[in-house]
């Protein structure tokens, strides 16, 4: 890649998303992802990583390898959106509280009618957007910012929503504004396992 070192660097499955993947050829101990850690932290020692991460690991993974090395991840990246369930925001507060910063992805799934409660969510979102005069990318990114998280979108190919969503709200969402967000219907842990397991629903 012609780099000098990588700013950030994360194991993308812990053990519990591993053996909840329909793909067997996806399976990884909590031995296996502890090594793979430590070689993360080699490469941070040598200067060709600045910060690690993980993504998809539950709080007793990330535990474990703090424990291990006596290095805490930097970031943890993890799907996240205003409508997971209590324990997914409970397991957001609590990277926060170790000074682990958050990296969301899948911000935007809400929108999709596989999921349930989707038109639940896209009035809740409107009903924001249509308050602030702005997008309902906008809306979604100003309150991760407000929640002190940072938002990635990948596979996002529509470049009309990219330069939309780019101009980002100056001012944070009003209470009201949060209030309609989280008042709206959760997803449950079960009922979203399938497609992918959401943090929080596993110690």
């Amino acid at each position: 890649m012609k780099l000098s070192y990588l700013d950030v660097m994360h194991i993308h499955f812990g053990p519990t998303a591993a053996s909840l993947s329909s793909d067997p050829l996806i399976r990884l101990t909590a031995q296996q992802d502890l090594e793979i850690y430590k070689g993360l932290i080699d490469a941070q020692k040598r200067g060709q990583v600045l910060n690690i991460g993980v993504c998809m690991h539950t709080r007793s993974e990330i535990e474990h390898l703090a424990r291990s090395t006596g290095v805490q991840p930097a970031i943890a990246m993890f799907w996240y959106s205003p409508f997971m369930p209590e324990v997914t925001h409970d397991y957001k507060h609590w990277l926060q509280s170790q000074g682990i910063a958050v990296l969301a992805y899948g911000a935007f799934n809400w929108k999709y009618d596989t999921f349930s409660h989707s038109q639940e969510h896209m009035r809740s979102v409107m009903e924001v957007a249509n308050r602030s005069k702005a997008a309902l990318g906008q809306i979604i990114i100003r309150w991760a910012l407000d929640k002190n998280i940072a938002v990635i979108t990948p596979g996002m190919a529509n470049l009309t929503f990219l330069n939309e969503d780019l101009y980002c709200l100056q001012n944070p969402l009003s209470r009201q504004d949060h209030l309609s967000l989280a008042s709206s219907p959760k997803w449950t842990c079960k009922e979203i396992e399938p497609i992918q397991p959401l943090m929080g629903c596993y110690p």
